[in-house]
């Protein structure tokens, strides 16, 4: 019966040395500092692409090989789309920097929503640290 217990013992000792307790998040070293868009698009409910040009805040890398807006008082993102384009019906969907992949975007993107005023959407990093908020204008082009 000693020996019995024992080998018990042995055997649960030996299978929580096996078992990795800690729960592994995904891996977001070096981009969980970013919260920057670096383009868009845009597209009509039948999911036709109706951009003509956009003008979008310049990003550098400094040194550090960190992010930063060239001008951060500069926020807007202006979508110049075509002339037939329905502007109270149009779904942007934005592109994230490097830095900025695991940075998360509200209101969501992707969804029909009316630009007939300026939209903000605002870009927070991983960490929580950084926080842009982006005002989207779109204008018809000619």
């Amino acid at each position: 019966m000693k020996t019995l217990k024992l080998f018990v013992c042995a055997t649960l000792l030996l299978l929580s040395a096996c078992v990795d307790f800690e729960e592994e998040g995904p891996d977001v070293s070096g981009i969980d500092t970013g919260a920057y868009l670096t383009a868009v698009k845009m597209t009509d409910a039948k999911g036709n692409d109706v951009v003509v040009s956009t003008n979008i805040p310049v990003l550098i890398t400094d040194a550090n090989k960190q992010e930063h807006l060239k001008d951060p008082s500069n926020t807007e993102i202006l979508v110049t789309v075509k002339p037939e384009a329905d502007v109270t019906n149009l779904k942007l969907v934005g592109t994230l920097s490097n830095t900025s992949s695991a940075a998360t975007i509200s209101p969501k993107m992707g969804v029909l929503a009316d630009f007939s005023n300026p939209r903000t959407y605002t870009v927070t990093s991983y960490n929580k640290k950084n926080i842009v908020a982006y005002s989207v204008r779109v204008i018809k082009g000619q």
